[in-house]
């Protein structure tokens, strides 16, 4: 018998940040680019996992990039619970490279966009 099932594949999330509790089973990995290496992220009582979305990329011109995460389930006899808080904005905010993100003769790497209209993009491509 497998000692870890997939519980949710390799994804970024699309808003701006995600605020993470996790229970005490655990599961949660992020991906280290550098390494090319998945590493679990061991649950800490009463602390929030902050994880960076697509939206921030985009208004950071890529200086902070969305986390690859996932979670692998343990198998275990006990339920596994997790509460998250996706900061998605407003919808009609427009999603544009922060200048001061830019170096001196660097051009934004996104077109503006509307939140809702990168929401339903990103939404659009993942199912």
């Amino acid at each position: 018998m497998a000692q870890r099932t997939r519980g949710i594949g390799a994804h970024s999330d699309f808003g701006a940040l995600t605020l993470l509790l996790q229970d005490s089973i655990g599961g949660l990995e992020v991906f280290h680019k550098p390494t090319q290496s998945w590493h679990s992220v061991p649950p800490v009582k009463d602390a929030f996992v902050v994880n960076i979305g697509d939206m921030m990329e985009r208004w950071t011109n890529n200086m902070y990039t969305s986390t690859l995460h996932r979670v692998i389930s343990p198998v275990t006899s006990k339920d596994r619970y997790s509460v998250a808080f996706f900061n998605e904005g407003l919808l009609d905010q427009i999603i544009e490279c922060i200048p001061t993100c830019l170096r001196p003769g660097e051009q934004p790497l996104y077109e503006p966009i509307r939140a809702e209209d990168h929401l339903r993009q990103r939404y659009g491509t993942s199912y």
